[in-house]
């Protein structure tokens, strides 16, 4: 079963995206618990400047993205 976001204003789907199986979500749960101890051990200035970077490629792909997420 697909799940549908929908504009509240129009009333119009906007993304549909396929509910996730178990499986899928024990998958990306194991990964969540492999990277954990990673970040853990990032400083906080190494977190911040991958946030920035995150940021930056966020920031140069804004109209892209607004595509992607345009109600």
């Amino acid at each position: 079963m697909s799940i549908q976001t929908v504009n509240p204003n129009t009333n119009q789907a906007v993304m549909s995206f396929e509910e996730m199986t178990e499986k899928t979500v024990d998958t990306k749960v194991a990964k969540a618990h492999l990277a954990y101890p990673y970040w853990k051990e990032t400083s906080y200035q190494q977190g911040a400047d991958l946030l920035n970077k995150v940021a930056k490629f966020m920031r140069i792909q804004k109209p892209e993205l607004a595509k992607t997420f345009t109600f």
